[in-house]
């Protein structure tokens, strides 16, 4: 039944064309890493690459969608990977493109890039295995810093808490508060 209902929302998503594309891939099965590497390097796209998610395990979750995954135990290791491009493709091009990797396991894309490469690390998902960000491997100019910017929300937090600051210490002068 999963994997009836995760074939037809991969039909649907193959006519459907977006810039960021993500997937799964694992090791054991993959190039070589020199290879792999070369080959993302070659690509001239960016591409974030997620550390070994080797602690990873399923979750309750996961049990309901699925049960052959017992929640609590570990999953088999992997990684992440996001690849965003110039212009719009479909899903069948990205898989083509990454069919040296032997996967294309659980390609969606991407609405929203920065939480996704935050994913990489689970930097969000405190109750998951959690991974350096020092780790990522990035292609193209992908940059990794991606995950230090502000949402729109914390950045209307950060903009309302200088307002208030401006008011509470009377500053008048842009450049009083700059110094600040």
């Amino acid at each position: 039944e999963a994997r009836k209902r995760y074939e037809e929302k991969r039909k649907k998503q193959n006519g459907e064309r977006h810039k960021v594309w993500t997937g799964i891939f694992y090791p054991d099965s993959a190039p070589p890493e020199d290879e792999w590497r070369e080959a993302m390097s070659q690509m001239h796209l960016k591409i974030w690459v997620s550390p070994p998610h080797d602690a990873d395990e399923w979750t309750a979750a996961d049990e309901r969608k699925n049960p052959a995954h017992k929640a609590r135990t570990r999953k088999k290791n992997h990684r992440h990977y996001i690849a965003e491009y110039e212009v719009q493709v479909d899903l069948s091009t990205f898989l083509n493109d990454f069919a040296f990797l032997n996967g294309g396991h659980n390609a969606k894309y991407v609405r929203s890039l920065r939480s996704m490469v935050r994913y990489l690390c689970h930097l969000d998902d405190p109750d998951k295995a959690q991974y350096d960000r020092a780790d990522v491997i990035t292609f193209g100019g992908a940059d990794i810093d991606i995950v230090e910017q502000l949402g729109s929300h914390e950045r209307h937090e950060a903009l309302r808490a200088m307002r208030v600051f401006i008011r509470d210490n009377g500053i008048v002068d842009f450049c009083d508060f700059v110094d600040y």
